[in-house]
């Protein structure tokens, strides 16, 4: 009965988590209001799974809990494993045969979830302050967070800005309460 939400990856199944505990996902369960929250295939199996749960009395914050026990039980078994230390997430346009989640949902629950490094690589950052807002709340949590950022920074024609002035690690850094990896 639980075959597709244990065998969810972790970041899909935090992002149903955090979908549940935040009231954009509710019962009904079905695969449409599955399927931007997880990468896999089987959406239509995992909302009936949730839908079961739903129809045997559990409300969102209890699948919530449920769900995030299972979350326990991994972290406690991955960290004397050395698989699934690095979690890699691609988001953007849908692709024939690739279901991407939104990215801006991806990004916020990555940044919040960082416990020891973020490396950030793009060409393109829309609204960048609203995208790195939840980033720079997490490295004032947590100032041993190392960030390394790979960003194509696009200046207007004629520009003459030092690109040290664009990007330097001192002007990404929150005030005096975390570092920034340079190099």
């Amino acid at each position: 009965m639980t075959a597709h939400l244990t065998s969810l990856p972790s970041g899909d199944l935090s992002a149903v988590v955090a979908a549940l505990r935040s009231k954009r996902l509710a019962p009904p369960f079905t695969p449409l209001t599955i399927q931007r929250l997880v990468s896999g295939s089987n959406v239509k199996e995992l909302a009936a799974e949730m839908q079961r749960f739903a129809d045997l009395g559990f409300l969102p914050d209890q699948l919530a809990a449920t769900l995030e026990l299972v979350l326990a039980d991994r972290t406690g078994s991955q960290r004397t494993a050395t698989q699934d230390n690095i979690t890699l997430v691609t988001t953007g346009p849908e692709a024939s045969g690739v279901t991407n989640r939104d990215t801006s949902v991806v990004v916020r629950e990555l940044f919040a979830n960082a416990s020891d490094s973020v490396l950030v690589a793009g060409y393109a950052v829309y609204q960048g302050q609203r995208v790195f807002q939840a980033l720079a709340d997490r490295m004032r949590e947590r100032p041993q967070l190392t960030v390394r950022m790979f960003l194509d920074i696009q200046r207007s024609r004629g520009d003459t800005t030092i690109e040290s002035d664009l990007a330097s690690p001192t002007l990404c850094r929150p005030p005096q309460e975390s570092r920034m990896a340079e190099g």
